[in-house]
């Protein structure tokens, strides 16, 4: 008796939401939308492949088959026989038993049961999130603050962002901060240093490099010119010519005489003039400098004026007293030159104990900002705390946590009781089962590509097989004998055949029945072709497309998803061929320019394309050409264009001109073949010269390597581009976007190559 396999759906399907595995930083692929059914994913070796196809396989377990190299190495390289799986072949081989329909039954209500704890599950961790976020929200709304967000992956695991807001209620913050809104923080904080600036000394540098000077001058007797003193000075110098015996009226002895005294020759005009400049230079520069003085002090006491409450009123007035005080010996003496004006040390004291005053302020405001600026740091962990607090209090969150424990402990019995139903379930399979199917089909299919082996029972274990020739001594040769290609094949064609539980070709069926494992639920294919199988390209890749079909047959009751990864252009175009795009998307993984990995939809209309590695990488260059010098990152990961560059040119170099190299010692053919003027020889070497050294990798070269620069390395790249131009230039344009290519082929030709350095 035929029964028929129970599937059972699942509510939820693969997505990529917040990636940051490897190069990824919290990357989300199309808003979080659902993959489709089918999914290819194209990328160079070291675009992310791996990390997308880690992230699928972490976040989706359940169900999950994956075909790569650890596949192959754990299945077929590592082992001295092939292990076969459970395939029912034939109608006829089916003994289903009412034990098993019963323990299907019992599973697939489990199921159930277990799909309607999930939904219930995720509506209360969508609650206890959505009410944490509105605690936090509002919390930093009131604290002024931005930088508080929720914990990580607390939409899928709210319990622990709740035990985590909890643990920040102990952390080590002031257990009763002063301020409770950080905008009432930075009010204080800015009232603080405004007091700060409005707080001066008052005559400070008087005090401290001038009283000495002032107290000096103000004892110091300076006559003021005009007076009968300068009278005085001048009839002793008309008693000195009576005493020289010069006559008066005769000039020639006015100008030169000799001193009866000391014998030196003077001219007496020139004395009495010289005595005179010096009585009124002293007068002049005392005046001022009172001037200048008396104006400061005024204005030093205007300052005290604006000191308000910060200091003293009683030491404000004292001090003004002693201002007018000095106004008052500066007016004495600017009257009375000639009058000796005695000043005391402890004159200038009212202002020092002013001044001594404004210090001690000063010195507590500058403490207290200090005190607010790490009140200010601390406005996280305070915020941090007051989240946590409202948290922890609240009384719907607590009580959704415990609905969810209950929950997540009952999934919990029913996820033992189905692992125990599949495992007897797979023991009664196993008794009716036997690998004769699984044989029966690998030997067709390698028969079918014309190897010249295939699979025998082993003799020394029942459930694995030895490789043999196909001749008439059937001999074991071994699977250590088969090639790289050899073997990834047979675990490929294992891997296949491992997904399906039932094969049936009845009578009068047009084509045989394929039925998938009830467990099957998610499938990726990470680089299944690599260069070894190139021979067996067309053969996995009917493979792989013939699955997909049936995935597709089945996807409405069993829902299963398949990922596949590849680095080779040609097999992106050939994988999901004749697949309509409501179940098919295509995507291409890249690196920006900030070496990021990233993700794109590939456009049905692009698909025809078959130069999208070549093109993809050729306008990264052109866009790391476009970047203007003077905000080129020194910091960004700029190494990677020496190799796109040496792939784009050795690949336009090959195709077009048979060079197989582009180095230095085919440069007399590269020269020749892209038209390059002699005179611009020593551009084209140095461009060589860079792109081949980072190419090569930086072990042996890394010294060269890390001195270049972002500039040079886009030098470089512009020379590369320009003599793709000059000698192609409707391939370059072809590369570029179409209307972008204007203002591109306009910085081509300010770049000036060859007519100078760039």
């Amino acid at each position: 008796m035929r029964i028929k396999k129970i599937l059972i759906g699942r509510s939820s399907v693969m997505k990529i939401v917040n990636m940051s595995e490897k190069a990824f930083n919290n990357f989300t692929l199309n808003e979080g939308k659902d993959l489709k059914p089918i999914s290819v994913f194209f990328g160079r070796n070291g675009s992310g492949k791996s990390a997308v196809s880690a992230y699928l396989q972490e976040n989706y377990k359940e169900g999950m088959y994956v075909f790569d190299t650890n596949f192959v190495e754990r299945n077929v390289r590592s082992k001295a026989t092939i292990d076969g799986t459970n395939l029912v072949v034939g109608a006829e081989h089916i003994d289903r038993t009412d034990s098993i329909q019963q323990a299907k039954t019992v599973g697939s209500n489990l199921e159930k049961a277990i799909d309607s704890d999930n939904v219930r599950i995720d509506s209360i961790k969508k609650n206890i999130n959505a009410l944490m976020m509105a605690i936090i929200n509002d919390k930093k709304e009131s604290f002024g603050t931005a930088k508080i967000h929720q914990k990580a992956n607390a939409t899928r695991n709210p319990e622990n962002a709740f035990k985590l807001w909890k643990s920040e209620i102990s952390q080590s913050v002031d257990s009763s901060p002063e301020y409770m809104s950080i905008n009432e923080l930075n009010a204080d904080l800015v009232l603080t240093r405004e007091e700060l600036s409005g707080l001066n000394e008052v005559l400070q540098d008087f005090l401290i490099n001038r009283r000495e000077g002032f107290i000096s001058a103000m004892k110091n007797v300076v006559l003021k010119p005009g007076t009968s003193v300068e009278a005085a000075v001048a009839g002793w110098l008309e008693q000195g010519l009576q005493l020289h015996n010069i006559d008066s009226d005769d000039e020639e002895s006015e100008e030169n005489v000799k001193c009866l005294f000391c014998g030196s020759d003077f001219v007496v005009s020139d004395v009495k003039e010289s005595v005179h400049e010096r009585i009124s230079s002293e007068y002049v520069s005392l005046t001022k400098a009172i001037g200048r003085l008396k104006n400061q002090i005024i204005s030093e006491k205007d300052k005290i004026a604006k000191f308000g409450d910060l200091i003293s009123k009683e030491l404000q007035q004292e001090a003004e007293n002693n201002i007018d005080e000095m106004l008052g010996v500066l007016t004495t003496k600017l009257k009375h030159t000639d009058l000796p004006i005695e000043i005391d040390e402890k004159f200038f004291l009212r202002i020092e104990n002013l001044n001594a005053a404004i210090s001690d302020r000063e010195r507590h405001l500058k403490e207290k900002e200090k005190h607010l600026i790490l009140e200010t740091e601390k406005v996280e962990g305070i915020t941090k705390q007051a989240i946590g607090q409202a948290i922890v209090t609240n009384t719907e969150i607590t009580s959704a946590i415990k609905d969810l424990r209950k929950l997540e402990n009952d999934k919990s019995n029913d996820e033992k009781s189905s692992s125990l139903t599949n495992k007897y379930l797979v023991r009664l399979n196993n008794s009716s089962n036997n690998l004769e199917g699984f044989k029966e089909l690998m030997n067709q299919m390698l028969k079918s590509l014309g190897m010249g082996f295939c699979l025998q029972f082993s003799i020394n274990n029942a459930d694995s097989f030895d490789v043999v020739l196909t001749d008439s001594m059937e001999r074991p040769i071994g699977v250590k004998s088969l090639s790289e290609g050899e073997l990834r094949l047979i675990a490929f064609v294992k891997f296949y055949l491992s997904l399906f539980t039932n094969y049936d070709r009845a009578k009068g069926q047009k084509r045989a029945s394929w039925e998938f494992n009830s467990d099957v639920r998610e499938i990726v294919l990470d680089d299944p072709i690599t260069s070894i199988d190139s021979n067996n390209r067309y053969f996995m890749t009917n493979l792989i497309n013939k699955l997909l079909h049936q995935v597709l047959h089945v996807y409405s009751q069993q829902k299963i998803e398949v990922a596949i990864f590849t680095h080779s252009i040609y097999d992106f175009h050939n994988f999901a061929f004749r697949i309509g795009k409501q179940q098919l998307e295509r995507y291409q993984i890249m690196k920006n320019s900030l070496s990021e990995s990233i993700m794109e939809l590939v456009p049905e209309e692009q698909m025809s394309n078959y130069s999208d590695d070549y093109r993809t990488t050729f306008f990264e260059i052109i866009e790391f050409c476009s970047i203007n010098k003077k905000r080129l990152p020194e910091t960004h990961q700029y190494l990677r264009y020496g190799n796109q560059c040496r792939f784009i040119l050795e690949t336009h170099a090959r195709s077009n001109y048979n060079i197989s190299n582009v180095t230095n010692n085919s440069l007399r053919k590269i020269m020749e073949c892209y038209s390059i003027p002699s005179k611009d020889e020593e551009i084209i070497v140095g461009m060589l010269d860079v792109i081949n050294s980072l190419s090569h990798g930086i072990s042996y070269t890394w010294d060269f390597v890390s001195g270049i620069s972002a500039a040079e390395i886009q030098n470089a790249a512009r020379v590369m581009v320009w003599m793709l131009y000059e000698k192609d230039k409707m391939h370059v344009k072809a590369m570029v976007p179409e209307e972008k290519w204007h203002d591109f082929e306009q910085k081509i030709k300010n770049w000036e190559i060859g007519v100078k350095d760039v």
